[in-house]
């Protein structure tokens, strides 16, 4: 959760993930080329172990982006607004009342 130091308020919420099967199928899929790694030889091994990095990193990049970035960068931009009296328009980003800590 982001904190507005100018505001003296956090951006509050729990906005959950818009595709959780990404990370679940990247899990699964990482799971699966870790097996095949272990019972193949290289250089077929080679290519699941790089399988298994991708895709790990892919989860990872995802979960990251989702539960952390998006208050970051929302933290960013209502920190750069100009200061009261501000007219603001809130055009939909799919969230809901973001903007309402500006």
């Amino acid at each position: 959760m982001g904190h507005d130091a100018r505001m003296g308020r956090s951006i509050a919420g729990k906005y959950g993930m818009d595709a959780w099967y990404i990370p679940v199928f990247s899990g699964v899929g990482a799971a699966f080329f870790t097996v095949l790694a272990v019972i193949q030889s290289p250089p077929a091994q080679w290519i699941d172990i790089g399988f298994v990095v991708v895709l790990a990193l892919q989860a990872l990049i995802y979960l990251n982006t989702v539960l952390r970035g998006r208050f970051a960068i929302w933290e960013k931009i209502i920190s750069d607004l100009p200061a009261a009296p501000t007219r603001i328009l809130d055009v939909g980003c799919g969230t809901g009342l973001v903007i309402i800590t500006a």
